[in-house]
């Protein structure tokens, strides 16, 4: 099964299963443990933009101590939610997408 993953900076198409178990409380989606660290990593990144105002993917892979390519595919996703923007190649700022932030 496919489906959309709820967090607290949007909503992400998640391309991997989910399983699905009951809890007193109805179904609560189990992530991969893999799955749950890409997610936090990437509201981290996107925190880190929003703190920063602009940054560069450089900055993201130092910062993070992750490849390029990983940069890339966690920019790809905020990018896709809506939730970053480039103003300029290699270049990243949030956009004006409201979001909740944790408290």
């Amino acid at each position: 099964m496919s489906g959309a993953i709820s967090t607290s900076i949007g909503t992400f198409n998640s391309l991997m299963p989910i399983v699905l178990e009951n809890e007193d409380e109805g179904v609560v989606p189990k992530l991969n443990p893999a799955t749950g660290r890409m997610l936090t990593r990437i509201k981290d990144v996107y925190l880190y933009i929003l703190d920063r105002g602009i940054v560069t993917t450089e900055n993201v892979v130092e910062e993070f101590g992750i490849t390029n390519r990983t940069a890339q595919r966690d920019l790809n996703v905020l990018e896709y939610n809506e939730l970053i923007t480039s103003p300029a190649r290699g270049k990243w700022t949030t956009t004006q997408k409201k979001v909740k932030l944790p408290s």
